[in-house]
């Protein structure tokens, strides 16, 4: 368990930085490009450290939505399919009348023949899902971040009308950009990975 945690902060780190410094490089560019243009007579910014922290915070919960927590929700679509059945093909003793457990066979191995939701379909929808579900939770925290820089001077309740502007639409954007890479790029790694080790 300790290995499992260790490993996410580790993955945290790496990609939560290299994205956070990303994400600072497009913004600065953009100030700069302002800045050299005649648009705008601002000095270079740099990144305030709230704003650090929070593009930290972002990416450490797309890491863990699309990393961490995927086998487990996997495993509670799975268990919800069964309905009665439990996941190593015993009954509940309400059910062991009608729903008989036929040849000693897995109830996974029945979902398939059957056309069922299987452990492994299960877990490709979890991790599709999961990685765009937590962008509801983390894009606020996006557009906190951004109008931090973009508008020191501003009050929370201009930040929080700024956020509830731009939530919906930077929602989708984000899902979008999300999806490829953490979804079915996710869906994609696990396939192969299970091809070369021959399971």
């Amino acid at each position: 368990m300790f290995q499992k945690q260790a490993q996410v902060i580790t993955q945290a780190a790496i990609i939560g930085g290299t994205t956070v410094k990303g994400t600072t490089v497009n913004a600065t560019a953009v100030a700069s490009n302002v800045a050299k243009t005649g648009a705008i007579n601002v000095a270079k910014k740099q990144l305030p450290v709230m704003t650090y922290v929070l593009f930290a915070i972002r990416d450490s919960l797309t890491i863990l939505a699309s990393f961490s927590i995927v086998p487990y929700v996997g495993d509670w679509i799975y268990r919800g399919s069964l309905g009665g059945q439990h996941a190593d093909g015993k009954h509940h003793a309400s059910n062991s009348a009608n729903k008989p457990y036929q040849g000693g066979r897995p109830y996974s191995y029945q979902n398939e023949q059957e056309g069922r939701l299987t452990k492994t379909r299960a877990t490709q929808i979890a991790q599709i899902s999961c990685p765009m579900a937590i962008q509801f939770v983390s894009t606020p925290l996006h557009l906190y971040a951004l109008d931090l820089f973009n508008n020191p001077q501003n009050k929370n309740v201009q930040r929080l009308s700024f956020i509830q502007k731009e939530y919906f639409k930077t929602v989708a954007a984000r899902c979008g950009r999300i999806l490829p890479a953490f979804g079915f790029g996710g869906v994609g790694n696990t396939f192969f990975r299970g091809k070369l080790n021959g399971e």
